[in-house]
């Protein structure tokens, strides 16, 4: 199956900080979306917010 490229597009994932947000934010992040989270820990939020940011800059 082929997965569809989601260059371009910006998606809002709730709970996005842990289990099955959390996989749906990398996922979606994978396949080139822009991704926001949100989810009820605000540490949570920064440390992802951070190691995706990071993960980026690496290429």
């Amino acid at each position: 199956m082929s997965l569809p490229d989601c260059s371009g597009q910006m998606v809002m994932v709730t709970g996005g900080t842990s289990g099955i947000g959390r996989e749906t934010a990398r996922g979606l992040a994978a396949l080139g979306a822009t991704v926001v989270i949100t989810g009820r820990d605000r540490a949570r939020n920064s440390t992802l917010t951070t190691s995706r940011s990071r993960s980026r800059t690496r290429g």
